[in-house]
């Protein structure tokens, strides 16, 4: 089976054969020549194409200047109303005791008793929020500490729950110890009137 490049490599030797070297130098010259000159040609043609391309698109963002600003001011107001519905979204800071108040009759609700209380608060003075970490500690059954999750956060969405750990004394007892993490996400009054 002969390979592709086979053929015209004998046609070459052929040709030489039958005509001497100086005509197929010739003919090889020529035929270099005109490879290099539709080279040129392309790459002059494709260079012409890319700057009528590249003058297209500068004549597009001319055209379109003035959208362009006007979607980056929209672009700022709805920033800016995103990270105002993000600060409706926290509690008061001001409202803290009412929080508390709320979170201890849900607890009463519950039918639980808190044995240990611990609040912690953290400020951030950039984003003018704040943080109260409650650990908290209760007894009674598995499903009024879960009724008093769910109230809580029915009550206060911008309550979260770090973490909970329910502990029984034993497989059949159904009153146990549970342990809380809640943390109360807050807002400094003169974020938001």
């Amino acid at each position: 089976m002969r390979r592709a490049f086979e053929r015209p490599v004998l046609l070459v030797e052929l040709m030489l054969r039958r005509t001497g070297r100086l005509p197929a130098a010739l003919v090889v010259a020529s035929a270099c020549l005109a490879v290099w000159s539709l080279g040129a040609a392309i790459n002059a043609r494709s260079a012409a194409a890319a700057a009528a391309a590249e003058q297209v698109q500068r004549a597009a963002q001319a055209a379109a200047g003035a959208p362009q600003r006007a979607d980056a001011a929209g672009a700022r107001v709805a920033s800016a109303q995103r990270l105002a519905d993000f600060y409706r979204a926290l509690g008061q800071d001001r409202d803290t005791e009412s929080y508390l108040r709320q979170l201890y009759q849900s607890m009463q609700r519950a039918g639980l008793q808190f044995s240990h209380v611990d609040y912690r608060r953290t400020d951030q003075a950039a984003s003018r929020t704040a943080r109260l970490t409650i650990d908290l500690t209760v007894l009674g059954t598995y499903a009024s500490v879960r009724d008093f999750v769910g109230d809580a956060q029915a009550k206060l969405p911008f309550l979260a729950i770090d973490a909970l750990e329910f502990r029984r004394e034993g497989v059949g007892s159904v009153d146990g110890e549970a342990s809380l993490r809640l943390t109360l996400h807050l807002r400094s009054a003169e974020v938001l009137p």
